[in-house]
């Protein structure tokens, strides 16, 4: 059984990253929903903003290649690297994942002269090859820059490489958060209310885009939360995601909704949008933090399983299986 003061420790961690993003998300919906009426879109003809797509995809470029740079010369351990490639690999797959197979269902892509033209084929379409350019630079941005800021700005952050002995295989680690079951059951019921009966929704459609969000942001944490929950540094996710905070508002609600490099369809969103963003939904906002809490719980799965934990879990204390999982003897 695992010890109440690991359970703390996680719940502590949730608690404050909750916090942190409330305080400027709250105000931020405020001040924007002061806007009446939509921001209008800019028309894709005549193109006005050739390759517009392509190139904003520096914004995760650049800094993925530098904190890449940065990873490979000062991390940890080779663990650490693996476990990124790992992490890496499984959120392209889910990104991939949602094009191939819904892309055609929940996504428009009018401008076509905002990326190189280049098609891929999927299942009731095609999209921009740009889009497979996100999902792997995004991501690798959004993971190296919670090991950024673990490694380097969190005094007693980083990592240490264990025993084989004292690693735990995967199949141990997998157990039943309740609480994370109950909270995505919840978000699916409150999204297919208001898409029924919301205040100026349309009821037409079903808020798929919505569940799939829900299905994986919740997955990961109905599966592992418990054996990983205390070993997530919670500050360097936090600041994570308020480091994504602007730069999300940029790239869709500045430049990619207004200029139509992509857009979402009405009738497969939950009907919650922003009218100062031209209209985004909320679904586009909920991705990122998403994207960002299920890659780091799968980065720090795969570093217990290859034998790496944070010693921001030093001070926790319990077990899994028997196994210790904190202290300050390190073994797991």
């Amino acid at each position: 059984m695992r010890s109440v003061s690991a359970t703390r420790t996680a719940g502590q961690g949730v608690r404050q990253l909750l916090l942190m993003m409330a305080v400027i998300a709250v105000p931020a919906a405020i001040a924007l929903s002061t806007v009446d009426g939509i921001r209008p879109r800019v028309a894709p003809t005549p193109q006005p903003s050739p390759l517009g797509y392509t190139w904003s995809l520096l914004f995760f470029v650049i800094p993925a290649v530098v904190l890449a740079i940065w990873f490979h010369r000062h991390g940890n351990s080779r663990a650490n690297r693996r476990s990124f490639w790992i992490a890496l690999l499984v959120l392209f797959g889910l990104g991939a994942g949602l094009d191939v197979f819904f892309a055609s269902t929940f996504f428009t892509f009018v401008n076509e002269g905002a990326t190189l033209g280049v098609l891929v084929p999927v299942v009731g379409g095609s999209v921009p090859i740009e889009e497979f350019g996100f999902y792997s630079f995004g991501f690798a941005a959004i993971l190296l820059t919670y090991i950024w800021i673990q490694e380097s700005w969190i005094p007693g952050s980083g990592s240490e490489v264990l025993e084989p002995s004292q690693r735990i295989p995967l199949r141990d680690m997998v157990s039943f958060h309740g609480i994370s079951l109950a909270i995505g059951i919840a978000l699916a019921v409150v999204g297919l209310v208001w898409k029924e009966w919301g205040v100026g929704s349309d009821s037409s459609g079903f808020p798929g885009y919505l569940l799939f969000l829900v299905v994986i942001g919740v997955l990961p944490n109905i599966l592992f939360f418990r054996a990983v929950g205390p070993y997530i540094d919670w500050p360097a996710l936090s600041f994570t995601m308020v480091l994504l905070l602007p730069v999300s508002l940029l790239w869709e609600g500045v430049l990619a909704g207004p200029y139509q490099w992509w857009g979402y369809k009405a009738d497969m969103m939950v009907g919650i949008d922003v009218d100062a963003l031209s209209g985004l939904p909320i679904e586009a906002v909920l991705l990122w933090f998403v994207a960002a809490w299920a890659g780091v719980t799968i980065y720090e799965v795969c570093r217990l399983v290859l034998g790496v934990r944070s010693l921001g879990g030093r001070t926790v204390e319990g077990s899994l299986d028997g196994r210790s999982v904190g202290g300050s003897s390190g073994a797991i």
